[in-house]
C-alpha cells in the first residue's frame, strides 16, 4: 500500500516533522522469501537525488556481488525512484521522507527494501538540524528471516554537523532500536568526512557493541569537484551478528557513491 499526501509549498513546512508519516510502503512485492539460510547478505547505497535510477536497478540486479542480496539500504531516494527499484527487483519496500527537498520539489529520504516478510517499520526524527533548518531521519524497518528477527536502520546523515551534534544523532539511533532484539543491522552514509566525525558515530557504536563490519573497505565516495578527493562515508553496522564477507562495488555510473555490502550469518549459527 502507497499512502500519499499533498504537496506542502512554503518553505517553512519542508520538514515532515510527524512521527508516522507520510509513509510509502509496499510489502507484498516480494512473491516469496528465499529459500532457508543462514547467511544473508545487505547492501547499502546512496543513489545521487534518485537521478539513474535506471542504471543503479541494472547494476543492482546484474553485479556478482550485488544481485539477489536480501535487504537493500538507499539514500537519497524518491518516491518514483523507491517504487521504480523496488518493483524492477522483486522487493517490498518501506519508505520514509524526511524533507519536500527545496530543489527536487519531490519527497527525499532513505528507503529500505527487502525479499523478506517486513513486520514493523518506524522513523526516528534525528537532533540537530544542520545549517540550513532540514532535518534528517533514520527508517528503522523490522524484517523475519527464517525464524529471526533483524532490525535494520537505514541512515543518512548530514555532512555540516558539528561532531557533538552528530553524537548526539547517532547515540537517538541507538536510543530507538527495539530493546528485546537480538540481531542489527545500521547501515548508510554518514557522512564521515573527517577523523572527528567519525569518532563520533565509531565511538557510540563500539559503546552499544556494534562491530564496524565495513571498516577496512576503503573510500565509498568520490568528490568530483575537489580534485576527486575520495573519503569513507559509507558504514554498515552489525550486533549479535558473524561477518563472513564484505566488499564495495566501484563503479560510479549511477552516483558520486559506490555500494557497499556484507554477508552476514546469525552469531548463533555458528556456535
Amino acid at each position: 500500500m502507497i499512502i500519499h499526501r499533498k504537496k506542502q509549498r512554503t518553505s517553512n513546512q519542508r520538514n515532515y516533522t510527524h512521527p508516522e508519516k507520510p509513509r510509502y510502503a509496499h510489502l507484498e512485492i516480494a512473491t516469496a522469501p528465499p529459500a532457508a539460510t543462514n547467511k544473508f547478505k545487505i547492501v547499502s547505497y546512496n543513489i545521487k537525488y534518485s537521478k539513474k535510477v535506471k542504471a543503479a536497478i541494472n547494476l543492482l540486479s546484474t553485479h556478482e556481488d550485488l544481485k539477489d542480496c536480501d535487504i537493500i539500504c538507499l539514500q537519497e531516494m524518491t518516491s518514483d525512484a523507491v517504487v521504480a527499484i523496488a518493483k524492477g527487483l522483486q522487493y517490498n519496500y518501506v519508505f520514509y521522507p524526511a524533507v519536500l527537498h527545496p530543489v527536487l520539489g519531490k519527497d527525499f529520504g532513505n528507503a529500505v527494501l527487502s525479499r523478506w516478510p517486513v513486520i514493523k517499520d518506524e522513523k526516528v526524527i534525528l537532533p540537530h538540524m544542520d545549517p540550513r533548518k532540514s532535518q534528517r531521519v533514520v527508517v528503522n524497518v523490522t524484517v523475519q528471516i527464517n525464524d529471526k528477527i533483524v532490525v535494520v536502520s537505514c541512515v543518512h546523515l548530514k555532512v555540516l554537523l558539528k561532531p557533538t551534534n552528530r553524537g548526539a544523532q547517532t547515540a537517538q539511533l541507538l536510543a530507538s532500536l527495539p530493546k528485546r532484539s537480538d540481531h542489527f543491522i545500521i547501515a548508510g552514509d554518514f557522512n564521515t568526512f573527517s577523523k572527528a566525525n567519525n569518532r563520533a558515530i565509531l565511538e557510540p557504536f563500539i559503546e552499544a557493541d556494534f562491530i564496524p563490519a565495513t571498516a577496512g573497505l576503503g573510500w565509498s565516495h568520490q568528490h568530483w569537484t575537489l580534485l576527486n578527493k575520495k573519503s569513507q562515508l559509507d558504514h554498515i553496522f552489525v550486533k549479535g551478528l558473524n561477518i563472513l564477507r564484505t566488499g564495495k562495488v566501484v563503479n560510479r555510473r549511477c552516483s558520486d557513491h559506490v555500494p557497499i555490502w556484507a554477508e552476514l550469518t546469525f552469531a548463533e549459527a555458528s556456535k
